[in-house]
């Protein structure tokens, strides 16, 4: 790992623990991605796309880490440690382009409902799956104790988000069932 990033431990611990994240944020995508097309819920796709952009976030990070460790050159004689907040920056605008186009389409599950497949199996993984989320959270948190990175700052933060979006996810799969108002669409514009 010393030989694709050099600087101080910092960095090097700033970047493995991106690419932890980046693995992670892909499990997820993928077990969300499989459960809200085979439920049909809008939320869970939705949620699976926000795990997507989380595993891009965790790349740029990467990215970020990467062009800090840089040494001081001609262009940047004080270094290259700001690459970490124009990187936070980058998040936070692909965060917003996709909040925009994910909205859209629940907005639209609401004016054209559709049934959701709920059954107990996908109610109990999307309880790991918000479990999953905490314990992320809890990682970086514990990890960022040590280096306080903004990045990280802002990762924790999107973690607890994430888990408390796919409590609503859950708390829709199992009212679906007993109502008739569009609970799934409006699920997917509350995450």
């Amino acid at each position: 790992m010393s030989k694709i990033i050099r600087g101080t431990n910092r960095q090097v611990s700033g970047f493995k623990i991106s690419l932890f994240g980046f693995f992670v944020n892909i499990l997820f995508f993928a077990f969300k991605i499989v459960a809200g097309l085979m439920s049909g819920s809008i939320a869970i796709t939705v949620d699976s796309f926000n795990n997507a952009l989380d595993s891009l976030s965790s790349i740029m990070a990467v990215f970020g880490f990467h062009f800090s460790s840089k040494k001081h050159d001609k262009e940047h004689p004080h270094g290259h440690g700001r690459a970490e907040y124009v990187v936070a920056f980058a998040i936070s605008i692909v965060i917003i382009f996709t909040a925009l186009i994910l909205g859209r389409a629940s907005f639209d599950k609401v004016l054209n409902p559709s049934p959701v497949e709920s059954s107990i199996p996908l109610i109990v993984a999307i309880v790991i799956a918000v479990i999953g989320k905490l314990s992320l959270a809890l990682f970086y948190h514990v990890k960022n104790r040590k280096i306080k990175s903004p990045i990280f700052d802002a990762s924790i933060v999107d973690s607890l988000s994430d888990a408390m979006s796919t409590s609503i996810i859950l708390f829709a799969l199992i009212l679906d069932p007993f109502t008739d108002l569009p609970v799934d669409g409006f699920a997917g514009l509350g995450i």
